[in-house]
């Protein structure tokens, strides 16, 4: 592997010196374009021109900046560490900033009003108040008995005899053995059938996915840049990549703590732990190459 000298003088953003010169020549001397390296490492080649120009302001943040410079040293067969010196200091005094990324915040939620706490809580008690009135047998039987009245009960022969005693009223007693005719509506146990919930529709998947090792920040996007996908992955879970997903690309903050699977099999880690990788072509084959490749 070929070293680089500590003493390599850099020059602000010329060309001419530091790590784009070193780069540059690398990559001529082997006879390399651009566009082959940015095929090779998934990377844009707008943002590898821009780091062998020293344009350093046209790159992403400088966390990403390095996963390229890294990612572009190794695959020259470069010392990367020794790349990362130079660039580091090349890059000394420049902020470091994060591309920002969007994170729910409860900052913007008010509490409600005391006037709508004590109305929520007034409710509640009434309906615990209801509630308790119509579950009690004694509730329910006491107001119907009081509108109904004595109610006089009917002689063996099934007959009422009135005060004049001229008149009979046939009073009709059902047998007690007698059921309600929808009785068999209900299940054997006595309880209503209820219908089965619909499946809930899954999309999908694309064969890919990966097992989180450790925390890993993951944001995917299509061609036009917009986001699809952005979210901290926590170590112990699963994220499979859905299938419309195919041909966008993938960014990360922590490649070593994303392990590829393909169809269920572990294909090897997306990179070192702690690498900075951005736009890599979220494809099953790309990913799993990029496992089996990875320098040990």
């Amino acid at each position: 592997m070929s070293q680089v000298s500590s003493n390599t003088i850099s020059s602000g953003n010329n060309p001419n010196f530091g790590v784009g010169k070193i780069l540059r020549d690398a990559r001529e001397e082997q006879g390399l374009s651009i566009d082959d390296i940015a095929n090779q490492l998934c990377i844009r080649a707008v943002h590898l021109k821009a780091i062998e120009e020293g344009d350093y302001d046209t790159l992403p943040a400088l966390v990403y900046a390095r996963g390229f410079v890294r990612s572009y040293a190794d695959f020259l067969s470069l010392n990367q560490e020794d790349i990362l010196d130079q660039f580091r200091r090349e890059t000394a005094g420049r902020e470091e900033v994060l591309d920002p990324i969007y994170v729910p915040s409860n900052s913007n939620r008010q509490l409600p009003s005391k006037r709508t706490m004590i109305g929520s809580l007034a409710a509640f008690l009434l309906l615990i108040m209801i509630w308790s009135y119509w579950s009690s047998p004694s509730s329910v039987d006491a107001p119907i008995a009081e509108a109904m009245g004595p109610i006089d009960m009917p002689s063996e022969e099934g007959t009422q005899i009135t005060s004049s005693g001229d008149a009979q009223q046939n009073v009709f007693t059902p047998p007690a053995d007698e059921k309600p005719a929808n009785s068999e509506a209900t299940a054997d146990n006595g309880a209503p059938m209820t219908p089965a919930p619909a499946a809930e529709e899954v999309p999908p998947a694309s064969g890919l996915s990966f097992e989180v090792l450790s925390d890993s920040w993951v944001e995917i996007s299509n061609n036009d840049g917009h986001t699809l996908f952005s979210k901290v992955l926590r170590k112990g879970e699963t994220y499979n990549v859905p299938a419309n997903f195919k041909g966008a690309y993938l960014s990360t903050g922590n490649a070593g703590g994303l392990m590829v699977r393909v169809d269920g099999k572990r294909a090897g880690l997306l990179g070192h732990q702690g690498e900075v990788m951005n736009d890599v072509l979220v494809d099953a084959r790309n990913m799993a190459r990029r496992a089996r490749d990875l320098p040990r």
